[in-house]
């Protein structure tokens, strides 16, 4: 019996509709895997990626709700344990320009590399490792991803070596206002040493910030 004009237009609004669903799904798919390019070349697992419609064979694709909590981790993680790295650039010749504000500058620093960028630097090992555990990467056959832990080791050594042991002498060395100069004589330089330990962890904060855009680029690229 032929259909009737209006279960046609029905007929025809639901495969529309459901043709796109699958492309949203695929729309979906494409802006996730573009916003996590590190997942694009996954085994098995990757086809249960969030994606709202169907894959190419047909298949429904499911929440894999524990990688999608790793990633959120992982991204979220890696946002508010380096983002502050490059503020610092910027706080770091300010506060060297103002020896008034000298000991709250580093004092700030101080206080957010030990309660929020080391914390969270250390938490995104633990969830990389997961990830490539979860997704099943074989580690040593991809160079990008060595490299890219090495690097990340190399900042990690460099921060507790280098630039919160510097912090750590400097907040006390700055904490009293600074000598009075006789009258008529120019404002009292900084001790050598000190000026050394600022130079040094200034130093240290540019090489972990080119470190953190390596690692970023190999992340994004994958290029060996």
């Amino acid at each position: 019996m032929p259909n009737s004009p209006g279960s046609g237009a029905r007929t025809g609004a639901t495969g529309a509709s459901g043709r796109g669903a699958t492309r949203g799904g695929r729309v979906v798919t494409v802006i996730w895997l573009g916003m996590v390019p590190a997942m694009s070349a996954v085994n098995h697992r990757l086809p249960v990626l969030p994606c709202g419609g169907e894959t190419a064979d047909g298949e429904v694709c499911a929440m894999d709700w524990v990688l999608a909590i790793l990633l959120f981790l992982h991204i979220g993680g890696a946002i508010l344990a380096f983002g502050p790295a490059y503020a610092f650039l910027l706080l770091s010749p300010m506060a060297a320009s103002e020896p008034a504000h000298r000991n709250f500058a580093l004092r700030f620093q101080q206080r957010v590399a030990t309660r929020l960028v080391v914390p969270l630097a250390v938490f995104q090992g633990i969830t990389g490792l997961l990830l490539v555990w979860w997704v099943g990467f074989e580690l040593f056959q991809r160079g990008w991803l060595i490299v890219s832990i090495v690097l990340y080791l190399v900042a990690l050594s460099i921060a507790f070596g280098v630039m919160l042991p510097a912090l750590r002498t400097l907040v006390p060395a700055t904490a009293g206002p600074p000598p009075v100069p006789p009258a008529g004589s120019p404002p009292a330089e900084p001790q050598p040493h000190l000026v050394a330990i600022a130079r040094r962890a200034r130093l240290a904060g540019m090489v972990n910030a080119t470190l953190i855009l390596v690692i970023v680029f190999l992340m994004v690229t994958k290029p060996f």
